[in-house]
């Protein structure tokens, strides 16, 4: 089995294999490429695994232009503020967190949608199994535009605060980055679907509710879901940002 050792300095060791795998993964899900194109990328890409996300990126952004989809502004990221603020009008904000252990892999996903006046739209707790905490936070993201999408949410505001999953949805960081990559290739194809999305980093002060969220995930119970009513610990936690929250029967 052939290895490639990283040339960008990171001195990590990546399998060939793996990256064929995925390469012919993603192959499928976007239909314009067959085995043999993909056979003939990696003979073309230089032996660097972050060449080849970077031209799988690139080829991407040709499949699903990205004009109706906004991200954020900044260059680089500023210092996050502490409180949770509400999304301008007619924005709906989106807030994601995961939670991971690294003894059992178990983790856990949360979200919570609110509008421009704070009230709480929907949220969701789910459990899963991954292999790192970086993977957990890019699942966050995913099932947040999953519910956003069911929600019929047109302009969404994403605020997670994973800085290397939000850099990564903003093309600023790629490296170190490439276990998430089909999960970021998923969350793009998404994406495409809503008029607007901004992509923010925030405090983990400004996302308690997320964090909350996930926090509720049970490997017995998979998936929690609710609408304007929360569960009691997230009463809690929303009243804390001062927002409008029904209490929970």
């Amino acid at each position: 089995m052939r290895r490639l050792q990283s040339l960008e300095g990171g001195g990590e060791d990546i399998d060939m294999k793996g990256i064929r795998t995925f390469l012919f993964w993603w192959a499928s899900r976007v239909g314009r490429f067959g085995k043999k194109d993909v056979l003939r990328f990696l003979r073309v890409v230089p032996p660097s695994p972050y060449s080849v996300i970077r031209k799988v990126i690139s080829l991407w952004g040709e499949l699903c232009p990205s004009s109706s989809v906004t991200t954020g502004s900044t260059p680089s990221f500023s210092p996050p503020h502490a409180l949770w603020r509400v999304p301008p009008h007619p924005y709906i904000k989106v807030n994601v967190d995961g939670a991971w252990k690294k003894d059992s892999l178990q983790g856990g996903v949360g979200c919570c949608l609110r509008d421009s006046w704070g009230k709480l739209l929907a949220g969701m707790s789910k459990a899963t199994l991954r292999n790192s905490a970086v993977e957990v936070e890019a699942e966050a993201v995913l099932e947040g535009l999953i519910l956003a999408k069911e929600k019929n949410c047109q302009k969404i505001i994403l605020e997670s605060d994973s800085m290397d999953v939000v850099s990564c949805m903003r093309n600023e960081n790629l490296r170190g980055n490439w276990r998430i990559i089909p999960i970021i290739l998923e969350i793009r194809r998404l994406s495409s679907w809503f008029t607007s999305v901004k992509w923010e980093w925030v405090s983990r002060q400004a996302n308690q509710a997320a964090h909350a969220a996930a926090a509720l995930s049970n490997m017995r119970v998979r998936t929690l879901r609710w609408a304007s009513q929360p569960p009691p610990s997230m009463v809690r936690v929303l009243a804390k940002d001062g927002l409008p929250c029904p209490p929970s029967n």
